[in-house]
């Protein structure tokens, strides 16, 4: 199970001053870096695909938004899932929601959103802490 949790990413000022007090861009390199992510992954970012690109939401059979306690909330998952807590995968931005892994869920920090890259490591970090790593 690979959860994901939904947050806010507020947005940059529509303009960036420059070295020379020039306009730098409609956004920053960051959030043009966010923005094509959050793209490829709803599936509109066009290419080699010829257009079947899919959704990345389509390969998840389950998803919730639950405020509060992580723990409580993997508890639930656990319930409602069957997924066993050494089988989940916990991605977050907020390092305060490691508490989960007391649980067994192998948690991975994104302080600054999840990218390919940080799925990969985590990915890797889960795949090591079960004894799979390069199988």
């Amino acid at each position: 199970m690979l959860q994901i949790p939904w947050f806010d990413v507020p947005a940059p000022p529509p303009l960036e001053a420059g070295d020379d007090a020039s306009s730098a861009g409609s956004t920053s390199k960051k959030a043009r870096e966010k923005e094509k992510a959050r793209e490829k992954a709803l599936g509109k970012e066009r290419g080699a695909g010829g257009g079947k690109a899919r959704k990345a939401i389509e390969f998840f059979g389950h998803m919730e938004i639950y405020p509060g306690s992580k723990k409580k909330h993997f508890a639930r998952l656990r319930e409602t899932t069957g997924v066993e807590f050494g089988e989940m995968l916990f991605f977050d931005d907020e390092k305060r929601n490691r508490e989960v892994e007391e649980l067994g869920v192998t948690m991975w920090w994104v302080p600054d959103g999840l990218d390919g890259g940080e799925f990969e490591r985590g990915v890797g970090e889960w795949r090591r802490r079960r004894g799979v790593e390069g199988k």
